[in-house]
């Protein structure tokens, strides 16, 4: 079939095909697949319609984040066996100038983001907003900037300017530009030293040692040093 005749149907991948849910810390953990709308990806394959996933998610290259959880769009299409013929990525960008390149007859797009429902008005292509229970949209793509903003930081390498513009109007930001390590996570509202360097190893990827020393250098300079004589 002619692929620019063939009906196509565009899903999101975090928060449309797979779910996240909030911990009491304010960290977003993977909760499994979207099982009502990975239903209705099989029933469109299943009615002779192409499938695809566009995401907004940066292409891995290298080892997983220590922080991520979640299953990549090609080992979630390979560990169900989803009818998916093509997996795109925009690297942060918005999708619709990707959705709008591609040669496909693209008829509707799947999306927890309302900036993407927008972005979608007047190019033909019908926009369906994939409703999230709390504040996982956002929760999440705050993850993932301060997360990766940090690693550039941390190698040296300049952090991009959309990264620069977001972490500027995110409460995790420092009036310099650029978060204090430690300082405002959530991490810190826990009760014991213990409790806050287990929030930062799975918050953050640390290592035992590196997580123990950035809450203790954080409790030094809120002089609260004392507390990790406390265990949970």
């Amino acid at each position: 079939m002619n692929e620019e005749k063939q009906n196509t149907y565009s899903f999101d991948f975090d928060n449309t095909l797979i779910r996240y849910q909030t911990l009491e810390d304010g960290d977003v953990v993977y909760l499994g697949p979207h099982e009502e709308n990975l239903q209705i990806l099989r029933d469109l394959a299943a009615e002779g319609n192409k499938v695809i996933i566009v995401t907004s998610r940066f292409k891995l290259k290298g080892p997983k984040k220590p922080w991520d959880d979640a299953p990549t769009p090609e080992e979630l299409v390979a560990d169900l066996n989803l009818p998916v013929e093509v997996i795109e990525y925009t690297d942060g960008e918005l999708k619709t100038s990707k959705l709008l390149g591609l040669p496909y007859n693209i008829i509707k797009h799947w999306d927890d983001d309302q900036d993407e429902i927008n972005a979608l008005a007047d190019t033909g292509i019908q926009g369906v907003k994939v409703e999230v229970p709390g504040e996982e949209t956002e929760r999440l793509r705050a993850k993932w900037v301060h997360n990766l903003s940090q690693e550039l930081q941390e190698g040296g390498m300049e952090i991009p300017e959309g990264m620069k513009t977001y972490l500027k109007n995110h409460p995790y930001m420092e009036p310099d530009g650029l978060q204090a390590e430690g300082e405002g996570d959530d991490c810190f509202s826990r009760k014991t030293f213990d409790g806050k360097v287990k929030c930062m190893k799975r918050t953050k990827g640390y290592g035992q040692e590196r997580a123990q020393a950035t809450v203790a250098k954080v409790l030094r300079a809120k002089k609260e040093i004392k507390e990790a004589d406390n265990k949970d």
